[in-house]
Parts: structure tokens; C-alpha cells; sequence
């Protein structure tokens, strides 16, 4: 009898070995091809955003792949449009801010030299002075090296044509992309699992929507906002407030700190209102835009949002920071999805 246990504590043992081994070898080569999967992912992503539009499109009977092709020449159409009229203005405020920058230096230096009569020399005034002379050496490496700059956003034209022809295949082949979860999984899970993922879709549709629209209405309120205040290179701070807007919880933080600066360099007290105009937007946003536009969306802790971004860039650079929040939207649906069947299993 003895003996019999113990050769049942050795398969057992022995299985859990080979089990752990086969999962790591498993995040192996999902590690491998992390490139692939941020592009699958970011094309879900995608195809999540634009399905919405195309299934309304089909109740007016247009076709599915028409459908796309109009959307995607919309897309094309708005983004050329928008590069066309905003970049020649980027670009030459860019450029004053870079031959501005010693100015500005000089007028920090004199106040820090204030500071230092008033704290004894205390030594965080010297390290401001060096943080500032560092950004005056980047500014005028962006404004000079802006062609070359452009030039790095086109090489990863390929991935993004990428993204678009497997979301393309997402949207039009819907019938294809049920198939294939029926052929991948259980038969007792097949409507559920296709519940499951038309419910993940969805979120991130809401979410992807709701975020490109915060990101839109904060760039329309900065610019306004700044223009009014007579603030210096408000369309630059305005569009750094857009797309910071997409981090969650610090991207307005940081978006408001150039802001406040280059309006503390013209007039201390244009500072503040210019800190007044950064807080009472982002009160608009957090008490009447973010319920109204996320309600839909899946809630993720901040902490958890922060770490899933830290980790997505880690991981996959810019792009997957971008599609970090998606994947933690996902997994949110299918942890929910199973304690709702967890639930279900302990009441029957």
C-alpha cells in the first residue's frame, strides 16, 4: 500500500513538472513573437473602433467591404487634411521655441540666482538650470532634425498597412472569425466563447472611441484656452495636451508643466491663470466628459492602468503602450466573464 502511494506521489510530481514545463516553454515563444501579437491585438483594437460604423453602414445596404473602404478613405482623407494644416504651424513654433529657448534660459537663471540669494545656494536651483539648458539642446534638435523625424514615422508605415489589411479581413470575413473560434474551441463553448469575444469587441470599440474623442475635445479646450490667455505657442501645448491625454491620470499632469512654464517666462501671473485653465479643464473632463463618454467602457483601477502602460512599453514600445489599456480591458471582460460562470456554477 505504501508502495502505491509513493508511485502516486511520483507521477504526480512528475506530471506538474512536465506541466510547468510545457507553460513555460509555452511564454517562450509567446515572448517570441510579442511583435506578432501586439500587431494581431492592435488590429482587433482596430477593428473594434471601426465595426460599429460598418455595421450601420450595412443597414443602409452597403456592402461590408465597401463599407471599410469608405471608412478608410475618411480616415485617410481627415488625417492627410489635418497633417496639411497643422504641421507647417508645429513646425515653426517649434522652431521660435528652440532659438527663444537661451532667453528663456537667461530669465530662469535670473530667478534661480533670486532663489539662491533667499535659500543660501541651496542646489535644486542648479539642477533646474541644467534640466532647462538639456531641453533647449533637445528643442533645437527636434526643429532641426524635423525632416529626418518624419522620416522615422514613415518607416513604420509597413506595420500600420499591416494593421489595416488584417483589420480589413477582421471586419468583412465576420463569419471567418466566428469559424475560427468554433474550430479552436469546445463545442459546449462555441456560442459563448463568440458571446464572449462580440462583448471584448465592444468595450474596446467604446473604449477606442471614447478615448480618441477625450483626446479631441482637450486639444479643442487647450488651444482655446491658451489662445485666449495669450499664451506662446499655444497649437504646440494643445496638442501635447491631446495626445498625453490618451495616458491615463499623468498625461495631464505632464502635458500642463511646459504649459505653465513658457507662461510663467511671459508673466508669473499669466502662470497662473494658465494653471487655472489646465485645472478647470480637466475638472470638466473628470466630472462631466469622462462619465458621460466612458460610461460604457470597461472601469480599470489606476494603479493597474499605470502598470499594464509601464509594461506595454516595456514590451512593445509606443505601440504597446497604446494597446496596453485594450489588453487590460480584455482580460477585465473575460475575469469578469468568470466569476459570473463561477456564480453560475455555485448556485446550481
Amino acid at each position: 500500500m505504501a508502495n502505491s502511494n509513493n508511485n502516486l506521489s511520483l507521477s504526480i510530481s512528475i506530471g506538474t513538472i512536465i506541466k510547468i514545463v510545457a507553460l513555460a516553454v509555452a511564454l517562450y515563444l509567446l515572448y517570441l513573437i510579442t511583435d506578432v501579437l501586439i500587431l494581431l491585438f492592435a488590429s482587433v483594437v482596430f477593428a473594434s473602433a471601426i465595426n460599429p460604423w460598418v455595421d450601420w453602414l450595412e443597414t443602409k445596404k452597403i456592402p461590408r467591404i465597401l463599407s471599410v473602404l469608405i471608412i478608410y478613405l475618411v480616415g485617410l482623407s481627415l488625417l492627410v487634411g489635418t497633417i496639411y494644416l497643422i504641421i507647417p504651424p508645429i513646425a515653426t513654433q517649434t522652431a521660435e521655441m528652440a532659438n527663444n529657448w537661451p532667453t528663456y534660459l537667461n530669465k530662469t537663471r535670473k530667478w534661480t540666482n533670486s532663489i539662491d540669494s533667499l535659500t543660501g545656494g541651496f542646489p535644486s536651483t542648479t539642477n533646474i538650470e541644467n534640466i532647462l539648458q538639456s531641453l533647449g539642446s533637445n528643442l533645437q534638435l527636434v526643429s532641426g532634425g524635423l525632416l529626418q523625424a518624419l522620416s522615422n514615422i514613415f518607416n513604420g508605415l509597413s506595420a500600420f498597412l499591416l494593421i489595416l489589411v488584417i483589420t480589413f479581413y477582421i471586419v468583412t470575413e465576420k463569419e471567418s472569425v466566428n469559424n475560427l473560434i468554433l474550430a479552436i474551441s469546445p463545442v459546449k463553448k462555441h456560442k459563448h466563447l463568440i458571446i464572449l469575444f462580440a462583448n471584448i469587441q465592444k468595450k474596446i470599440g467604446y473604449w477606442l472611441s471614447g478615448q480618441l474623442f477625450l483626446c479631441l475635445v482637450i486639444f479643442i479646450f487647450t488651444y482655446i484656452s491658451l489662445s485666449i490667455l495669450g499664451v506662446k505657442y499655444a497649437l504646440v501645448l494643445a496638442i501635447i495636451a491631446g495626445i498625453t491625454e490618451a495616458i491615463p491620470y499623468l498625461g495631464p499632469i505632464a502635458a500642463s508643466v511646459p504649459g505653465i512654464f513658457l507662461a510663467f517666462i511671459q508673466s508669473p501671473i499669466l502662470a497662473v491663470f494658465v494653471a487655472i485653465a489646465y485645472l478647470l479643464i480637466q475638472q470638466i473632463e473628470n466630472s462631466i466628459l469622462v462619465p458621460m463618454v466612458m460610461r460604457k467602457a470597461v472601469g480599470i483601477n489606476p494603479i493597474i492602468s499605470i502598470s499594464v502602460l509601464m509594461i506595454g512599453f516595456k514590451l512593445g514600445g509606443v505601440l504597446g503602450a497604446l494597446i496596453a489599456i485594450p489588453v487590460a480591458t480584455t482580460a477585465n471582460v473575460i475575469i469578469q466573464d468568470w466569476r459570473a460562470y463561477r456564480k453560475k456554477i455555485k448556485a446550481t
